[in-house]
């Protein structure tokens, strides 16, 4: 219930009408048939669907028009139903009252204020997600049961067609127009402020682009405030700082949506304590921005062929370094599948099973090492709660697993290849130091099958935590 809950937005509890429209766009119709298909005999005759459209700084079209669109992918769902579901939308009273609470009582006041309301109004709620693909907008809604929390059904991402964006504006007059709006809705939050991270929106990952952001919100939070303060007798220069918000005190941060190779949107949130303020959803063009940014903002700069070759020249093209790494051991260039749970008898049943990387590399640092499979099985081989951290000397030569540290019961780590067959990407990647924020993007993939849609934010988290260097190698995994 409490993921479920999470998922709702701000939303009106007022029954939409089942009013006479046009035949809904082709998007609408193949929302409301997967939706159909598996809600029919899930929901009870006369049950109550309450809408909860994206919130404004998580979608890149007017919360209206979602909303909207939302309303006739249900009513295509329930057209034919003897007695068909009421639709219930978000009501502007109720969101102003529900954002004030927020905003002087926390996030956990108005998580219950909100639960306590839709509970009373309904038993379902419909949560719609946009995304883009291909430079074009597409809308998921995930039809979940209140009571419980049970997901009744899940639509794939359709493609909004038809639908236009803003116009893009120039980054540094969209920024310096946004921060002043920010300071008359909080004048407080001039005098200090920290300028958090700008990450891309997929990857979580702050990029150079991220960075080029940051320092344009600063400059004009520090132009913007230093002009009102010159005019006050006595007042301090404006302070900003950057680095992670502070619990106490005004912070702004930013997350970058990649859109298409001429425009992308920055998200920008004002909070005072952790507590949200203010958002701000700017349209903004690449073209007066440097080339190197404008590669990092476009989300056409990565392959769209999710196959493991391109994914092994993909990651041995990140960094300026030189990596160069060796697949070992095994038995006609293939490694067998271990069947042994006994560690002690990897080297005899298993010795061909066994996976040796042999690195060196130009450049020092820290080791991110990884696997993929063919059918989009991922893993981090390092770090590990074994080797939390593992170093690569420039120029000095590293066989994994070989030279990692001995197991706490004396034992030496072993690799071997424990199926199930496939071919297999096994890659490293050399950081000056490993980014956490790295890491705690990767968890989300860890262990999972990936499916092309993660393969592509998989790839792009990695060439966006910007390693020094960086290679790959396929190996073969057989019966």
């Amino acid at each position: 219930m409490g993921r479920a809950r999470r998922l709702l937005g701000l939303g009106l509890l007022v029954l939409l009408p089942w009013l006479p429209h046009e035949a809904p766009a082709q998007a609408e119709t193949q929302l409301g048939a997967e939706l159909c298909s598996a809600a029919r005999a899930a929901i009870p005759a006369g049950s109550r669907i309450v809408l909860a459209p994206p919130a404004a700084a998580d979608t890149p079209l007017p919360v209206a028009e979602v909303e909207a669109i939302m309303s006739r992918a249900a009513q295509a769902m329930c057209a034919d139903w003897p007695d068909r579901p009421r639709i219930l939308a978000g009501s502007s009273e109720l969101q102003a009252s529900l954002a004030l609470i927020r905003d002087r009582q926390g996030p956990e006041a108005w998580r219950k204020t909100f639960d306590a309301t839709v509970r009373q109004a309904a038993e379902f709620v419909l949560v719609g997600e946009t995304g883009l693909s291909g430079g074009a907008v597409t809308l998921r809604l995930t039809l979940v049961a209140l009571e419980d929390g049970q997901v009744i059904v899940k639509t794939p991402d359709i493609p909004l067609t038809g639908l236009a964006l803003p116009a893009a504006g120039d980054p540094r007059a969209a920024i310096a127009d946004a921060v002043r709006q920010f300071q008359d809705t909080l004048p407080a939050a001039r005098e200090d402020i920290t300028v958090g991270r700008f990450a891309n929106e997929v990857t979580g990952l702050e990029t150079a682009a991220g960075r080029a952001l940051a320092e344009m919100v600063v400059e004009a939070w520090l132009d913007s405030a230093n002009s009102i303060t010159a005019m006050l007798r006595d007042a301090a220069p404006a302070q900003v700082h950057r680095g992670d918000p502070p619990e106490a005190g005004f912070a702004l941060t930013g997350t970058v949506r990649l859109i298409d190779r001429d425009r992308f949107q920055l998200v920008l949130r004002l909070t005072q304590d952790g507590v949200l303020h203010a958002a701000r959803t700017l349209d903004l063009s690449t073209l007066q921005l440097p080339p190197q940014l404008r590669e990092l903002l476009d989300p056409a700069a990565l392959p769209r062929d999710d196959s493991l070759s391109s994914f092994t020249s993909a990651l041995s093209a990140m960094g300026k370094g030189t990596l160069r790494m060796v697949a070992g051991g095994g038995r006609d260039g293939a490694y067998p599948i271990c069947r042994t749970s006994d560690a002690r008898r990897l080297m005899t049943d298993c010795r061909d099973s066994l996976i040796r990387l042999s690195l060196t590399s130009d450049i020092g640092g820290e080791l991110l090492c990884l696997s993929l499979d063919d059918s989009g099985l991922f893993y981090v081989m390092l770090p590990s709660p074994y080797a939390p951290a593992t170093r690569l000397r420039a120029n000095l030569p590293l066989t994994l697993p070989d030279d990692l540290p001995l197991l706490a019961d004396g034992n030496q780590v072993h690799w071997p290849a424990m199926g199930p067959p496939s071919d297999t990407l096994v890659g490293c990647l050399v950081y000056p130091r490993l980014p956490g924020t790295l890491m705690q993007a990767l968890d989300r993939f860890d262990g999972k099958a990936l499916d092309a849609r993660d393969l592509s934010a998989l790839r792009m988290t990695l060439r966006d935590s910007a390693p020094a260097a960086a290679a790959a190698v396929q190996v073969r995994i057989i019966d």
